[in-house]
């Protein structure tokens, strides 16, 4: 599915994913209306662009306002996808698991972060949102956590940063499975605290 997503190699710059998680451990959650296929099968990533499916992947078949993910289906599954997130009746080819849910973009959320052991979770994070000044203000809560001796990241506007490294920022905001992968990269290299721009599209 075009549209979206990093200028770089997502899966070589971050570690994403816990092993040996079973599809069933997301559908577990309870946001699955249907069913069609085994669930008893391990999970290698999250892609909501079908270009980037690998083998193994769970592929979210995302509606947008131009591009809708159910018609990209059938080339994720081409490229190695075991299951889809769906939220209309669609027919998958018989190889993947089908999952159908009330809202793709909402589950996908959910599932990033459990996926990626709720990266959140481990560090202080502060969303800055409004139409002028996010990034001032979290430029300013770097300096703060900085001098309150935490490590801390930055992930808006101009780049996504954390420590020594940086990245070019494709949106204000990443997509959720982008940065639940992000989130959780900076919490293994032991980010304390972040300062995170939430655009109003995002």
């Amino acid at each position: 599915m075009p549209g979206g997503g990093w200028d770089f190699d997502l899966d070589r710059t971050f570690k994403t994913g816990l092993m040996g998680m079973l599809l069933k451990d997301l559908v577990d959650t309870g946001d699955v209306e249907e069913v069609r296929g085994s669930l008893n099968q391990p999970i290698g990533g999250l892609a909501y662009d079908s270009r980037r499916v690998k083998k193994g992947y769970l592929f979210f078949a995302v509606p947008g306002q131009s591009l809708d993910g159910h018609e990209f289906i059938g080339h994720a599954v081409e490229r190695g996808a075991t299951a889809v997130v769906v939220e209309r009746n669609v027919e998958v080819p018989f190889s993947a698991t089908l999952l159908r849910v009330r809202s793709v973009r909402r589950t996908m959320g959910k599932w990033a972060s459990l996926f990626n052991a709720n990266p959140s979770r481990r560090m202080v994070l502060i969303g800055v949102t409004g139409t002028n000044g996010k990034t001032t203000v979290t430029y300013l809560l770097e300096s703060i956590f900085s001098a309150a001796g935490m490590s801390c990241g930055v992930i808006g506007t101009i780049d996504y940063r954390y420590g020594r490294r940086r990245f070019p920022a494709p949106h204000t905001t990443p997509e959720s499975v982008d940065l639940q992968a992000l989130l959780a990269e900076m919490a293994r290299e032991g980010v304390q605290s972040l300062g995170l721009e939430v655009s109003s599209q995002a």
